[in-house]
């Protein structure tokens, strides 16, 4: 950072490599807590962004009162 700072010049083949690993790292990691996400995925959107996902019908009724109350109130949208 400091070489960067002064010369305006970097090499980034180390810092791409610290980074890459440390994606990869995290990756494993989300794996690990989260195996089956992928199978999950596609019954999670409303999770992800509950103001564009209609409503599934596998999601328990409460939620789903929930969730409309959620997507339409204004004053969480940003």
């Amino acid at each position: 950072m400091n070489a960067y700072i002064a010369t305006g010049e970097c090499d980034r083949a180390p810092i791409v490599k610290i980074v890459h690993t440390h994606l990869s790292k995290l990756k494993n990691e989300f794996n690990f807590y989260f195996p089956d996400i992928d199978n999950k995925s596609s019954t999670l959107d409303w999770v992800r962004n509950p103001f564009v996902t209609c409503i599934n019908s596998s999601i328990p009724a409460r939620l789903q009162e929930d969730l409309i109350d959620v997507s339409s109130d204004r004053s969480l949208k940003m």
